[in-house]
């Protein structure tokens, strides 16, 4: 088995309490006749940089079985960052408790939904386990790698067919929530902030002014005629401002959903046939999501993902 291991990041320093105490219940119910853990070996799940709100942790667990056999399972542990390296500056956006209750409560039931309709359709992985602990929340999930998915190359856009299956499972996502909505009446209230949040302003005008600059400086090198006059229609601090507000009203003739907010190929897992063609994708993380109007979805992943060619 420790052949196998791979850590992604030898630097990681995992915590003394993630053990194989904190895993009996999950144990307990997702492997029953398992005897007793003969090994347990925790591991950085991604590389540095790859994830700026949590750490991810593969934790890999040798079993000894009722009949003597042996059996190797792996999770995912996924935990809030420290408050020294930038959990303070996250809390303040209420991304774990928000993606708590997508775990919780709504992934299962949109999935319900498709159930009662006679469709077996799986939008993410099945989270088992959350907890608050000393004021952190904690989820553990299966590991879709062991299914065969693997993460989307996030630094190149997607084909046809990736295009075409991700906005299809979008379509499936947005309309369980649609219906759960008129079912069950309006989500939590934190639901109705996503990104923007009107009490982080400073986070966001601090953020458009590091990319104001390098916005204006990389205009005035694309061979525009006039450039000068484009940069100078720039948008102020004040307009930026006004336009994220503006993501944050409602009106009652309009159909929204429950977007999942950072709709991308980070976000996205793939597994795929022998013969290489796409199989199955899987929505993951659920920290943004808001109710809205389905395009801010679809106009994140399309300017995002577009391979022109």
């Amino acid at each position: 088995m420790t052949d196998e291991i791979e850590n992604l990041n030898k630097d990681l320093i995992i915590p003394d309490w993630i053990n194989e105490k904190y895993f009996i219940e999950v144990l307990a119910k997702d492997e029953p006749d398992h005897v007793k853990v003969l090994k347990f070996t925790p591991v950085a799940a991604i590389p540095p940089g790859e994830n700026f709100t949590s750490t991810m942790l593969r934790i890999f667990i040798k079993l000894e079985m009722k009949d003597g056999s042996i059996k190797n399972k792996t999770y995912i542990l996924k935990i809030m960052l420290p408050e020294d390296r930038g959990g303070k500056d996250f809390g303040d956006f209420g991304l774990f408790p928000k993606e708590a209750k997508m775990y919780d409560t709504f992934i299962p039931a949109f999935e319900a939904l498709y159930k009662e309709a006679g469709w077996d359709i799986q939008l993410a992985p099945k989270c088992l386990k959350t907890e608050e602990r000393n004021g952190e929340i904690h989820f553990i999930f299966e590991d879709l790698r062991v299914k065969g998915f693997a993460n989307m190359d996030r630094t190149t856009g997607l084909d046809m067919e990736h295009m075409t299956a991700s906005l299809h499972k979008l379509a499936e996502y947005h309309a369980a929530s649609a219906v759960f909505e008129e079912k069950n009446g309006r989500y939590p209230e934190e639901f109705y902030e996503g990104f923007v949040t009107r009490s982080c302003k400073k986070f966001h005008i601090d953020g458009f002014r590091l990319k104001e600059r390098a916005f204006k400086k990389a205009m005035l090198t694309w061979g525009m005629k006039d450039a000068q006059k484009y940069v100078d229609k720039f948008p102020t601090e004040e307009q930026y401002w006004a336009q994220c507000l503006a993501t944050l009203d409602y009106k009652n003739d309009e159909f929204y959903v429950l977007s999942h907010g950072d709709f991308w190929s980070s976000n996205l897992m793939a597994s795929y046939l022998p013969d290489g063609g796409l199989k199955k994708l899987i929505l993951i993380y659920f920290q943004l999501s808001k109710w809205s109007h389905p395009a801010e979805d679809l106009l994140f992943f399309l300017i995002l993902l577009i391979v022109t060619v």
